[in-house]
């Protein structure tokens, strides 16, 4: 039967980025989703390789059929009596009965001669009978009679529990820790390891990288949106497109502004040609027209006057302020650049977790059918 690591494994094989996510997931307990994004986001935009996401270790199963029938004469394990004995059935067997009647000491038996359990217990110690006269005996050796069949040959043996046995130390337990036990519709009884909850982490860790690359791309377009609050700059960034879309060379630049962009010496002809519209027009009342036509009449006024103020006052220092405004703005133009670039790759890498979403669930489903047992029966491997 496949672990969990190897289904998740398959799903990471060759992507650098799920790899690293694999590992990040089964080594730590805490995680910095941010720093994993950044770390995620590199291995997207450089294609780098990384070894296999975690080693596994591949291992013959053991073919032994082991059936435990019946124990009898625990000495010296805990309250338990020498006289105590139960047979185990061969499918699910039951342990109830009031506190401090010894369920739990039968548990720490299994464990004691299994090589192999999960626990969360801390406090595996079995003790001496507490109940016993120290008078009576000096042997405290911790002892159960056990009858099993192995390979459907019958043994009986007296088992010491604080050493190995060949057979018994090959037993898997498991506890509430390590298996999620299910009641079927039909009341049967299955057991879903706990490996299950791997594919749960990853899927968290995906959700958390998701929401925190959205939130990035959300930063960023206010960032953006930002750039251009002046309307000034607003209004020339459809020019500046296009200019930059049309000349390839600088050296044709002032060719394509003076035929595109035309510019008039004679302002003051300008302006006497638009009072003179304005006042054709006021006689009928176009108010619309008007309203343009005095707009542009006083926007001409405006640059004449700022002209004869510069052709008085012009200096290094005015030259200085209009270089800084260019290039205030050209540095407006290459973070606007800037910014798209880190959109742009912000919503690639949104689209490569979109994409493997519907992989990674079915990978989850088939490793969840892969030990969805509904009945356990003898001879069936131990999971």
């Amino acid at each position: 039967m496949k672990s969990a690591l190897n289904f998740l494994s398959e799903w990471a094989q060759g992507e650098a980025w799920k790899i690293h996510v694999l590992k990040e997931v089964w080594t730590k307990s805490a995680i910095d989703t941010s720093r994993l994004l950044g770390e995620v986001m590199y291995l997207l935009n450089n294609q780098q390789q990384l070894e296999t996401a975690v080693t596994i270790e591949t291992e013959q199963t053991d073919e032994t059929v082991l059936v435990i029938n019946e124990i009898r004469n625990p000495r010296n394990i805990n309250a338990l009596s020498n006289d105590v004995h139960f047979s185990l059935g061969k499918n699910l067997n039951v342990f109830y009965g009031e506190n401090g009647s010894g369920k739990s000491s039968y548990v720490r038996i299994f464990r004691k001669l299994a090589d192999n359990y999960f626990t969360n217990e801390k406090h595996l110690a079995i003790i001496p009978n507490v109940y016993a006269e120290s008078t009576i005996t000096d042997d405290y050796s911790q002892t159960v009679e056990v009858r099993c069949s192995v390979n459907g040959t019958e043994t009986y043996e007296t088992i010491y529990i604080n050493e190995p046995h060949p057979l018994l130390s090959k037993l898997n337990v498991f506890d509430s820790d390590s298996v999620l036990p299910l009641i079927n519709s039909d009341l049967s009884f299955s057991v879903l390891p706990k490996g299950f909850e791997m594919f749960q982490k990853v899927s968290d860790q995906l959700d958390a990288l998701r929401r925190e690359a959205s939130q990035i791309i959300e930063r960023e377009k206010i960032k953006q949106s930002a750039l251009f609050e002046d309307s000034s700059f607003d209004s020339l960034r459809n020019d500046l497109d296009k200019i930059m879309k049309e000349v390839s060379q600088s050296r044709n630049l002032k060719t394509y502004l003076d035929t595109h962009y035309p510019r008039s010496e004679r302002y003051d002809e300008v302006i006497s040609r638009l009072e003179k519209e304005i006042r054709e027009l006021e006689s009928s009342n176009p108010r619309d027209k008007v309203k343009i036509l005095s707009a542009q009449k006083t926007k001409l006024e405006s640059i004449k006057h700022s002209i004869e103020q510069m052709a008085v006052t012009l200096s290094g220092e005015n030259i200085g302020k209009i270089n800084e405004l260019i290039d205030e703005y050209e540095r407006k133009i290459d973070e606007e650049r800037s910014f798209n670039e880190a959109f742009r790759r912000s919503i690639a890498f949104l689209e490569v977790i979109n994409d493997e979403w519907f992989a990674f669930i079915q990978a989850g489903k088939k490793y969840y059918d892969s030990v969805h047992i509904s009945q356990v029966m003898e001879g069936a491997p131990c999971m």
